[in-house]
């Protein structure tokens, strides 16, 4: 029995300011007991209830989402994966399992010219396929839905994903798909970058030519190159790119020195060109 407010009657404990429960109060042989809704658990006092993921971030390490039925649901940030005990998150990708995808231009044959383009790193090792760029990393089929729409990628489990047969076998088509994606419009492909002078959109064909700082020989492709990494081999070329680049020098006498995207490939560069671009 507890003693009501007026100081003179006696109730049962719950009849009482709830018993000090927060939710529900059950009268008992030993007092009150504190009940929680089906969504809710009990906090360490007992008498309080709060949301699964409200008590010690619900044993989650980084993201913690409450379900209806009272349960925590652990995720990670973007770009790091769930441990096995669906809690913790690893703090970084294995570096020894990354796959690097660069353009470069041709020299002769497949021998790897100077670096025209940085595509995005792929990350393996994991349930989906990551891929990491200056911006950080994402989930490769979030933000390029159609990234496997011209083969499907092998399912690899867990344990076999970190193998460097395994890369070597998907490294070099999704470094070829990872190109196909992010230039979806050949070398026209706009491209916004940042400088000290701040951001800019321009044709990946004049970022290749301000890049190269060098004439490319009138008909040569740019090459995309995988590097399995330094445990797995050494970079290889896997895809032409079906446009020719042509890099032209363009020079003002006072006012500008620099290499133009010819997109013709006509020998000519000129003013229009760059303004064009």
């Amino acid at each position: 029995m507890a003693l009501k407010s007026d100081e003179k009657t006696c109730a049962m404990q719950c009849s009482v300011n709830n018993g000090g429960c927060s939710h529900n109060c059950v009268n008992g042989k030993n007092g009150a007991q504190c009940l929680c809704p089906e969504s809710m658990v009990p906090a360490p006092n007992k008498t309080t209830c709060v949301k699964p993921c409200g008590l010690n971030n619900g044993d989650c390490s980084h993201i913690c989402k409450n379900t209806e039925d009272g349960r925590a649901i652990c995720s990670c940030q973007p770009g790091l994966p769930l441990g096995s005990d669906g809690r913790t998150c690893s703090q970084t990708f294995s570096a020894g399992y990354r796959c690097g995808c660069s353009i470069h231009a041709e020299i002769s044959g497949t021998k790897k010219g100077s670096i025209l383009f940085d595509l995005p790193t792929l990350l393996y090792g994991y349930q989906d396929l990551w891929a990491e760029d200056i911006n950080g990393t994402f989930k490769v089929l979030d933000r390029y839905p159609n990234f496997n729409s011209k083969l499907v990628r092998r399912q690899l489990s867990q344990e076999d994903a970190n193998t460097c047969l395994n890369i070597l076998q998907n490294c070099p088509v999704d470094c070829e798909r990872m190109a196909k994606a992010v230039i979806d419009d050949g070398l026209s492909t706009a491209m916004t970058i940042r400088g000290s002078s701040g951001s800019r959109t321009i044709p990946l064909g004049q970022i290749m030519c301000e890049r190269l700082v060098a004439p490319l020989h009138p008909g040569r492709h740019p090459i995309v190159f995988y590097d399995p990494g330094p445990k797995c081999g050494r970079p290889v070329s896997t895809h032409f790119l079906q446009d020719a680049l042509c890099c032209g020098h363009l020079r003002i006498p006072g006012l500008l020195e620099t290499y133009v995207w010819n997109k013709k490939c006509d020998g000519q560069v000129s003013i229009k060109d760059l303004i064009a671009g």
